[in-house]
């Protein structure tokens, strides 16, 4: 178990205990890996910070230089969709 996962709040009332993760372990994972399969390895890695309130997750992904909103949106290929069709390879990507 990671440290992080021992992360619990607590509320103890007369009757009993109730515990919630701060961390969500499935979200982590899929933010996690949303931001090595969508970042732009030419400006930089994906960073994560862990605090005592949250856990930020940075990457350099972006749209396609030219690439409108629209046109994403629309479907237009995705720069990275090798990275994704990796992850997908190796499992840790589901879609």
């Amino acid at each position: 178990m990671e440290a992080w996962e021992a992360w619990t709040f607590a509320k103890i009332t007369s009757r009993n205990r109730l515990e919630r993760k701060l961390i969500n372990p499935v979200a982590l994972r899929e933010a996690f890996i949303n931001s090595v399969v969508h970042n732009d390895y030419n400006r930089g890695w994906p960073v994560v910070e862990f605090y005592s309130d949250r856990v930020t997750i940075t990457s350099t992904g972006g749209l396609v230089e030219g690439l409108s909103q629209e046109d994403f949106f629309k479907g237009a290929l995705d720069c990275f969709a090798a990275h994704c069709w990796q992850a997908r390879l190796t499992g840790v990507s589901e879609k």
